[in-house]
């Protein structure tokens, strides 16, 4: 790993970690308080979090100028819901097969999809132009 791919993930890591207060926040605001049904509290909350993540890794992480754009976004998205989808899975795998809580197994998700989302990511979305 070259150096400003080292960097490149400490700032995505960064960015992430904003973005899994952004989510974990707005999940558990949604189910606790508003009652929310878990999932659809989950959808939201990774919504919020994947919107502030594109901002920030496109302008930040990955020092991109100019404005951003749909058709970047739309890869963005994409790779995000590809993640919710891994994220809902596996939460559903372990509050079916485990003792585990909603917010533990929401943890272990959350972090097993960092690696899918920062490859996609830097090899797919933000990869930059060739010259």
């Amino acid at each position: 790993m070259n150096l400003r791919t080292f960097n490149n993930a400490l700032r995505f890591c960064a960015v992430g970690s904003i973005s899994f207060i952004i989510d974990f926040s707005a999940t558990f605001t949604l189910k606790e308080y508003l009652e929310t049904t878990p999932f659809l509290a989950n959808t939201i909350g990774f919504c919020l979090a994947v919107s502030n993540g594109y901002f920030m890794n496109k302008y930040w992480t990955y020092q991109q100028t100019g404005k951003a754009n749909i058709q970047q976004f739309n890869k963005f998205l994409l790779s995000n819901l590809i993640g919710l989808i891994m994220n809902t899975l596996i939460i559903k795998i372990l509050i079916e097969t485990s003792s585990l809580s909603f917010f533990t197994a929401k943890i272990i998700a959350t972090i097993t999809v960092v690696a899918w989302n920062f490859s996609a990511a830097t090899f797919f979305i933000f990869k930059p132009a060739k010259s």
